[in-house]
């Protein structure tokens, strides 16, 4: 397995420091490069004429004089109106990596987690019990997840925190426009959830003309069935963007299947003063059937038998965007309302259908959620040389949980009393991006917050880039951040205290030729007071009531690499990521201390892109990951999870009349494996698509 990996990575620097040199990039309209995940200087509206950031200069000159054209890198914010919320914009010094609607095609996956786990330091683990495809930046906490800039992943104060990851796979990707992903701490714009694990963006597509319909189909391994419906349509002044989606597929588990529906709709709109308007509406319902532990894990951690669970669940988003320019395009005000509406029910069971026979075991969990919330930003040039931010946000939180346990009889289900929570946080930011010079930017700002029922709290950020050269872009950032306990966890232990970070980050991006660009990172992320979650002795993993929280420090630091390059027909990517985990205070339960996670020491990814043609695409993706200590809330110590290979072959084929064709093997080697205790991944499977875009008149 291992000599797989070390061949692909030896191809891929042989094509790239031999093959490439004399080829000629893609101009403007053609494609980037397979996954742009390389980073330079955001460009800051505030630093003088210019509002977009354009790759560092070549000074090589091709066979007949002429300079070569450049890689394109994609980077967040790297023109101004692209964001739906310009005050949104990440700040300087930031690790930012984007991946356009091309190269989500391109790499073939089915969700929006699935593709961000080719970036450097992410990580992407599956939870069979709820189907979860939970995220890690860095081998951090979960990031903050912001749909066109509202946030719709989980807030603090709210029941099961890791709910709102679901939105990750159930928005259709044929409706995303790029996924942007900043990897360093990001809590001074973003708020306190993107504490250490950054921010997923995920920024939709805009009606555009000509009107046209896009209906598709795909089906795969374990009875996978996705049917999607698409219309778009729009002119300069006003878009519209509807999609539709029904998937019932199984699992590689005994039990595992799922049904789910989504709807997703935009509305853009410019009036005639120049203010722009957007509306989004985004629902999500579906049951799952799953089954829970492999029979490994069940014999080492003597949790069984396995159960299983039924999980209806229902998920609404809705937000209203309003943008006023002021006195010039850079200046304006932003103002964000926003709503969310959450239902989730897990009955469990003995096995397939039949009930448990233990007295006040949950047979039944009702969770749900209310949230409103609102955003003021203000976005204002100050002379030719500083630009400034300043907002507020407010949300406010309603929710309950309720259990329904067996009676003493083993058989009569009774209700346990309602748990409700009612939270409010209310936060000010401030930032000043300040032009130095040409070639360097610095930022500085600071957040100030009032959650209910907490200590009000502090944070602040700093950030440096600068330019060396024509070739060579250096950045810095420093950062604190603070993020608040959940209500189920504040219900195990009122005394938690909020858990708070100090992150560092140090990069440098190079061009070291005029198609291969190239970016080395060095971060450190210290963690006190890290939130632990586990099941007590003799706990029931479906009763919430069952799992209580402690609290440690420890410090995560690494390095990333990446390089990528190509030509107008070929294009590559290799990254590597390097982590080391030191723990600090760690809790002891009864006698023994509670092991903490350890992410794995390293990993690679590489992917090729092939394009013989103007019809066929071929694209393929290798991933590996060193062996690391894993743990679940349901296991108190760690559990050994092997090191992996996972390698995906995609191909997309355009028929012509607007037919497309696509296909996709994935694990190639039919690796056997676990991202997550207890919970084997599937062997090798495969999905076959159909796409048919048509012009309305």
């Amino acid at each position: 397995m291992r000599t797989r990996l070390w061949q692909l990575t030896l191809a891929a620097l042989v094509v790239g420091f031999l093959g490439l040199p004399g080829a000629v990039l893609p101009t403007a309209g053609d494609e980037g490069p397979a996954l742009a995940s390389a980073t330079v200087p955001n460009a800051s509206p505030g630093s003088g004429s210019t509002s977009s950031t354009e790759a560092p200069k070549q000074e090589a000159k091709g066979e007949e004089g002429a300079e070569p054209p450049e890689i394109s890198v994609e980077v967040v914010g790297k023109k101004w109106g692209e964001q739906v919320v310009p005050a949104l914009v990440p700040s300087t010094g930031e690790v930012v990596s984007t991946i356009s609607a091309e190269e989500i095609a391109n790499i073939g996956e089915s969700t929006i987690a699935d593709t961000v786990q080719f970036l450097p330091g992410v990580q992407v683990v599956r939870q069979g019990r709820l189907f979860e495809r939970l995220i890690t930046v860095r081998g951090g906490s979960v990031p903050t997840v912001l749909l066109d800039g509202v946030q719709i992943s989980a807030a603090s104060g709210g029941f099961n925190s890791g709910f709102a990851n679901r939105a990750l796979y159930s928005i259709p990707l044929s409706m995303i426009e790029r996924i942007e992903v900043i990897r360093s701490n990001s809590s001074l714009i973003y708020g306190p959830q993107a504490i250490a694990g950054g921010v997923i963006n995920l920024v939709t597509k805009r009606g555009t003309p000509p009107s046209r319909l896009q209906p598709s189909v795909e089906t795969g391994s374990y009875g996978k069935v996705q049917e999607t419906f698409a219309y778009l349509d729009g002119t300069e002044d006003r878009g519209i963007a509807l999609a539709l989606q029904r998937e019932v597929s199984g699992s590689s588990l005994d039990f595992g299947g799922q049904r789910m529906n989504h709807i997703y709709f935009r509305s853009d709109r410019t009036l005639d003063n120049g203010d722009t308007t957007k509306f989004f509406l985004l629902t999500n319902e579906g049951e799952r059937r799953l089954d829970v532990w492999s029979k490994e894990f069940q014999d080492v951690t003597k949790r069984g038998p396995a159960y299983w669970a039924l999980d209806p669940w229902r998920e609404r988003f809705g937000s209203f965007s309003y943008t006023h320019p002021l006195s010039s395009p850079s200046a304006g005000l932003d103002m964000i309302v926003w709503w969310r509406n959450r239902f989730f029910r897990q009955d469990s069971y003995a096995g397939p259908l039949a009930p448990p026979e233990k007295a006040d075991t949950v047979i039944q969990t009702d969770t749900k959620d209310d949230t409103i919330g609102a955003d003021l930003f203000w976005r204002q040039p100050l002379g030719r040389n500083h630009y400034l931010r300043a907002g507020m946000e407010w949300y406010r939180l309603n929710g309950f949980e309720r259990n329904t346990k067996l009676a003493a009889d083993g058989v009569t289900p009774v209700k346990a009393p309602v748990t409700d929570t009612d939270y409010e946080l209310t936060g000010y930011f401030a930032q000043d991006e300040w032009s130095l010079s040409t070639k360097t930017r610095l930022s500085w700002g600071g957040r100030y917050e009032t959650p209910k029922d907490r200590e009000h709290a502090f944070f602040y950020a700093l950030g440096l880039e600068h330019s060396i050269g024509d070739r060579t872009a250096f950045s810095a950032r420093l950062g604190t951040g603070v993020e608040y306990p959940t209500y189920d966890q504040l219900a195990s232990d009122p005394t938690l205290k909020d858990k708070t970070s100090q992150n560092l980050d140090i990069g440098v991006d190079h061009y070291l030729r005029p198609n291969l660009l190239g970016r080395l990172c060095w971060f450190r992320t210290a963690i006190n007071n890290e939130f632990i979650t586990y099941l007590k002795d003799g706990g029931d993993p479906a009763n919430s009531k069952d799992y209580l929280t402690t609290q440690a420090d420890q410090t995560t630091s690494g390095y990333e690499a990446e390089v990528q390059g190509g030509s107008r027909a070929f294009h590559w990517y290799l990254n590597w990521t390097k982590l080391n985990r030191d723990i600090g205070r760690t809790p002891v339960i009864g006698d023994r201390p509670l092991q903490l996670a350890i992410p794995p020491d390293s990993s690679v990814n590489f992917g090729v892109r092939w394009r013989p043609n103007a019809r066929l695409r071929l694209n393929l993706t290798h991933r590996y990951v060193s062996d690391y200590l894993a743990r679940a809330r349901y296991f108190n110590g760690g559990w050994p999870i092997d090191a992996y290979e996972v390698s995906n072959l995609t191909a997309s084929y355009a028929v012509g009349k607007g037919w497309d064709i696509s296909a996709g093997l994935n694990n190639l080697f039919d690796e056997q494996y676990e991202t997550q205790p207890g919970f084997p991944m599937p062997g090798r499977n495969w999905v076959f698509g159909l796409t048919h875009t048509a012009e309305v008149q």
